[in-house]
């Protein structure tokens, strides 16, 4: 029985080979050999098949938009004050909408400054 290998795992897998190759081309720099190019091309190809690895597996895991926004509706109806747009405000502005309202520590913090005048 073939079991199956995630890309996830793949892709430590390369970004644990980027590591070796890296070590790899160090040592060849340092030692002043040729294979330091071998070397650099491999810790290149590995970085670039984790990441492409790690790229697949997020946009793999992402559910639809429509089903995402009524998890995180349902989510913030729940547990937070708000819907998806009132969160977004405060992400936007802030959770007081602006500067012109501070809290009360940081208008505590403001006044207890000693002067350097």
């Amino acid at each position: 029985m073939v079991k199956k290998i995630s890309v996830s795992y793949l892709a430590y897998v390369c970004l644990l080979l980027a590591f070796v190759a890296l070590g790899l081309f160090v040592y060849a720099l340092a030692a002043g050999s040729s294979l330091a190019g071998v070397a650099g091309f491999a810790l290149v190809a590995f970085l670039t098949a984790a990441g492409a690895g790690f790229r697949h597996t997020v946009r793999e895991g992402e559910p639809e938009d429509a089903l995402a926004h009524s998890r995180i509706d349902r989510y913030l109806s729940m547990y937070r004050d708000g819907s998806w747009s009132s969160a977004r405000e405060r992400a936007i502005h802030g959770p007081t909408g602006s500067m012109t309202n501070p809290p009360k520590l940081l208008t505590r913090m403001v006044s207890s400054t000693p002067s350097t005048v």
